[in-house]
């Protein structure tokens, strides 16, 4: 339904109205346009999950106070300038589980970075994910650039092994919330603060492209059962990362040095 939606909405060319309804400076015809679609509900083993309650804003060439939601409330979109951005989730959100008496609000907690940055491409569509975490107990509370966020929700209460969408981790704590993922279907970047990836120990695909840059990380331990990489690889700026386990990886991906961006690294690390 969500996909039926963008992909209607595309082609009656009613997502370029959007912004004529949020508080943000008219867009010229002549820019380059890109168009920011969020999708608000998921399926983990078929079981439902929604965000409501959520006010995202965006600060970039465009600045916007609340995206709005379109239809339903299932789907945020809205058409942005081509030029890099923050989004915002604002306190308040609640996440939401199917039951069969209805949807119940569960204790979840954000594992994506917020504010998130993300760059609105012409003529390419990038798909992101806000991850969520929880144990599933209830609580008494109630087109060219087409940039998609999905939400993404790690319940060890009924744990998925498959994320859709790019993936943003700035903290070990981001990447615990994929402990148990087997399958990316989008890119991966591990960045900053980041001093561990052994969270990633049952990770075996990534459909898209593996950067890692500017982490804490002295070693690779944890991407041992990674098999492939479909998109590029790119390993620089790991200041105490040895260049030979970055070369390793690449090797047992079956990358050649040409394919790939290792640079940065510590070239005098010492490998086992």
């Amino acid at each position: 339904m969500i996909e039926s939606c963008i992909r209607s909405g595309i082609a009656a060319g009613v997502l370029l109205t959007c912004l004529s309804a949020c508080d943000s400076a008219p867009i010229g015809t002549d820019e380059p346009l890109g168009t920011l679609s969020m999708p608000l509900v998921t399926v983990v083993n078929d079981i439902r999950y929604r965000l409501t309650e959520d006010r995202f804003s965006v600060s970039g060439p465009v600045e916007i106070d609340e995206l709005q939601h379109n239809g339903d409330g299932s789907i945020v979109v809205a058409t942005l300038p081509e030029g890099d951005y923050e989004l915002t989730l604002h306190d308040g959100w609640v996440l939401e589980r199917e039951t069969d008496a209805g949807f119940e609000p569960i204790e979840a907690a954000l594992a994506s970075p917020n504010p998130r940055p993300v760059r609105i491409e012409s003529e390419q569509t990038t798909t992101v994910v806000w991850m969520f975490q929880t144990d599933g107990n209830p609580v008494g509370l109630q087109p060219p650039g087409v940039l998609q966020g999905n939400l993404g929700v790690a319940d060890s209460s009924n744990p998925g092994t498959t994320l859709v969408g790019d993936v943003l981790a700035t903290e070990v704590a981001h990447l615990d919330a994929l402990e148990g993922i087997v399958t990316i279907q989008g890119s991966l970047s591990i960045e900053g603060g980041v001093a561990s990836v052994e969270p990633l120990s049952a990770l075996t695909h990534i459909d898209g492209h593996l950067t890692i840059s500017g982490t804490s990380l002295t070693t690779l331990e944890g991407l041992e059962t990674l098999a492939g990489v479909s998109g590029s690889l790119s390993i620089t700026n790991n200041a105490s990362l040895p260049t030979c386990a970055a070369v390793a990886l690449l090797a047992r991906l079956g990358f050649e040095p040409s394919e790939v961006s290792v640079s940065g690294n510590d070239d005098a690390g010492v490998c086992p």
